[in-house]
């Protein structure tokens, strides 16, 4: 195959890249190739409603389950007066060891649907997104953690060095 030959694939002229040569046509993705012109979509277009996929995802597992914890070990602990159970701190880390499952097979789909020309370039896509749902769930915990640690210590009427209530 000459640099930039085309070929004809599924009654489509697609024209090969040089830096594709490089890859072992194994490892190309060919149903991916020339994607853009089938769909009407191109590959920065593709990349971008993923980013916005995901971050929907992460925003939407916050919303339907840490901020109504955050909310229910809030008010128990105002409640109660007292540190949460063991049940309810292992809830709280079920919920993320949940919700890094769900980022898991979301990116892993989000990947796939960006359809990249190469295999390592969707695994590698699927890492950056990944690493960066996890930077984004760690964020929600630190919030919710936060919120619920403010909640308890305004709760039990702490004060600041100045004396002010929290």
């Amino acid at each position: 195959c000459m640099a930039n030959s085309k070929v004809l694939y599924q009654e489509r002229r697609i024209v090969l890249k040089k830096n594709w040569l490089k890859v072992q046509p194994s490892f190309l993705q060919w149903e991916n190739i020339g994607v853009s012109i089938k769909n009407g979509r191109s590959l920065f277009g593709r990349l971008v409603l993923s980013l916005v996929v995901i971050f929907g995802a992460i925003v939407m597992w916050g919303v339907c389950f840490y901020l109504p914890y955050g909310y229910y070990m809030a008010s128990s602990f105002a409640a109660l007066g007292q540190a949460p159970s063991f049940s309810s701190e292992m809830m709280f880390s079920m919920l993320v060891v949940g919700g890094n499952q769900f980022m898991y097979v979301i990116c892993d789909g989000v990947a796939r649907w960006a359809r990249l020309p190469t295999m390592a370039y969707e695994r590698s896509f699927y890492i950056v997104l990944y690493s960066v749902a996890c930077l984004v769930n760690v964020s929600f915990d630190l919030f919710v953690m936060l919120w619920t640690t403010q909640s308890a210590l305004a709760d039990m009427g702490v004060r600041t060095d100045d004396g002010e209530a929290l």
